[in-house]
């Protein structure tokens, strides 16, 4: 009974756990989509997707911690907690999204030499 225990924990601990935001890697956007954007339009898209990062962020540092504490209970004294860590897809998606529409909006400006903008950012 205790191996298969121990073996249901180290599933979860592998699977489960939400990801740390530095180790979610953007996912690919065409700057295409902004080539008709003049250079505040740029401006102001970036700051939403900038806005919408920080969010996402906190939010994804936030389940992590939660996924922790849980795995640690689940560990020493209640291990059917484990069943209820809740892992990251969809938010580790959005954020891997907007990572890439970050970078496909500063590629914009270099190629539109917003000098305004690339000296703010």
């Amino acid at each position: 009974m205790k191996r298969w225990v121990l073996i249901l924990m180290l599933v979860v601990l592998g699977t489960g756990c939400a990801s740390r935001p530095s180790d979610i890697l953007p996912s690919y956007v065409s700057p295409l989509q902004y080539e008709k954007y003049d250079c505040e339009q740029i401006s102001t898209e970036m700051e939403r997707v900038n806005r919408r990062i920080a969010i996402v962020h906190d939010g994804q540092k936030h389940d992590r911690k939660v996924d922790k504490i849980k795995t640690g209970v689940g560990i020493v004294s209640f291990w059917p907690t484990l069943f209820f860590i809740g892992g990251d897809k969809a938010m580790a998606t959005e954020y891997a999204e907007l990572q890439g529409e970050k970078e496909a909006l500063e590629q914009i400006a270099i190629d539109k030499n917003c000098d305004n903008f690339l000296k703010e950012n």
